[in-house]
Order: structure tokens, then C-alpha cells, then sequence
């Protein structure tokens, strides 16, 4: 696949890391949208982006972060095993 000129001045590069799981589930939805991974990613980041910027703006976003910092954290009261009884 040939390399398209980058347009409205995106020329700042961004990398982050994903299970090969991920990445194929990425690049077969980009295969069935026709479109390359990588505008396939921008676009999901982006999309994304706007919602965190309306929680944020609802007072929701850092609650949210807190909630599955609680979660994380206490998980294990929630998953014990119930003793059994005779």
C-alpha cells in the first residue's frame, strides 16, 4: 500500500502498544471499513476524545476513573469464596 501525503498538518506521531489479539481485531474491522488501520485508530482516539471531554465537562470523567480504582482495589472482598456450610 502506497503512502498518502499527510494532510491538515498531521505530522505528529503518536504510538501506543496492543496485544496481537487487539491488533487483528483492528485491522480486520479497518479491512471491512476499507479504510487503513491507522485512520481506523484515529478516528475510534478521536471519537473517543470527545466523549472524555463531555464527562469531563459533567464532572463524570475523574469519577469514573474512581470508581475503577475502587473497584481494582476492593475486588477481592467482592470475589472471596462464601464458606460453605454443613
Amino acid at each position: 500500500m502506497a503512502r498518502t501525503k499527510i494532510k491538515n498538518g498531521r505530522d505528529t506521531r503518536l504510538e501506543f502498544r496492543c496485544s496481537t489479539e487487539e491488533k487483528k481485531k483492528i485491522e480486520d474491522l479497518a479491512n471491512y471499513l476499507e479504510i487503513p488501520p491507522a485512520t481506523l485508530v484515529r478516528n475510534l482516539v478521536l471519537a473517543s476524545y470527545d466523549d472524555a471531554m463531555i464527562f469531563k465537562k459533567l464532572g463524570l470523567l475523574k469519577g469514573a476513573k474512581k470508581l475503577i480504582d475502587f473497584k481494582e482495589k476492593y475486588s477481592s472482598i467482592f470475589n472471596e469464596p462464601k464458606p460453605i456450610k454443613n
